[in-house]
């Protein structure tokens, strides 16, 4: 049974970091029976790199499909792209997963500030 927000008991402040390649990689992911919501505040693309590139944000939703909260995004060269950020929150449901993927390997970090709602 999902969790209703009204009724959190424990909400505890975490940060996800990734270092983001070419392949879809999980950055978070909740369990389908876990109690729990992840309420995600904002979402940080750094590209430490010399040049521009691309990265890719999607929730895979177990046994609906994938949506993508921004498709090929443009990264500038030793810059910072603010994806999300407390204003424009998302939830993480029961069995959904956050992915990331880039461009190129290793080149963009992903900075994730989320918290636990159980």
């Amino acid at each position: 049974m999902p969790l209703n927000v009204a009724n959190t008991v424990t909400i505890t402040a975490k940060t996800s970091l990734a270092n983001v390649t070419t392949v879809s990689a999980n950055v978070l992911s909740n369990a389908a029976s876990s109690n729990e919501i992840y309420k995600i505040n904002n979402i940080l693309l750094s590209n430490y790199s010399a040049a521009a590139q691309t990265a890719s944000i999607i929730i895979n939703r177990n046994g609906v499909g994938t949506f993508y909260v921004i498709n090929a995004a443009s990264v500038p060269a030793t810059s910072m792209l603010a994806v999300l950020g407390k204003d424009t929150q998302i939830y993480l449901e029961e069995g959904d997963t956050l992915q990331v993927l880039s461009s190129v390997n290793s080149a963009i970090h992903m900075t994730t500030g989320y918290e636990l709602l159980s």
